[in-house]
């Protein structure tokens, strides 16, 4: 059967939606993500444990770690906003798994505040959008850059 069809599926898919940001129409990439996790045998390529981010200035630096193959990391990384430095301390986490890992140097990002919620949203190209819903912003740019790089990893051992 197929996802659109599974009652399931579009349960899991209102739960993500929050009545904010439409995963079918807008985050094309989350929506995609969402597909193959609903997938039997599909498992995350990485657990991230927990993230923080930090202001100086104009400057921000995140704190990432993960789990990935067993093997528990840690990265710090520096960005002219909170997407880009997430983004670069993932990046040096998994390129250690993944060398081909693709580059999100040129990452485009919005916020913008639904009710009592933040969206994040981030483009990796003009088609392939992540959404992140959270009650902070914070929490939304990590799940937003999260399912990036899951997505990125999956599409990695894809096209070994």
């Amino acid at each position: 059967m197929s996802p659109k069809g599974d009652e399931n599926f579009h349960k899991l898919v209102r739960e993500r939606e929050f009545d904010c940001v439409s995963l079918e129409t807008t985050a094309l990439g989350s929506f995609a993500l969402l597909c193959l996790r609903i997938q039997p045998g599909y498992q995350d390529p990485f657990d991230l444990n927990r993230f923080k981010l930090v202001t100086t200035g104009e400057t921000f630096t995140a704190i990432v770690k993960i789990t990935a193959s067993g093997r528990e990391m840690l990265e710090v990384c520096d960005g002219k906003t909170t997407v880009k430095a997430l983004a670069g301390a993932f990046q040096k986490c998994l390129k250690l798994f993944y060398p081909r890992l693709a580059d999100t140097s040129e990452l485009t990002h919005k916020v913008s505040e639904r009710g009592e919620y933040h969206v994040s949203l981030i483009w990796l190209s003009e088609e392939v959008v992540f959404a992140g819903v959270s009650k902070t912003s914070a929490g939304a740019d990590g799940i937003a850059v999260t399912d990036l790089f899951k997505f990125l990893v999956w599409e990695q051992i894809v096209t070994q």
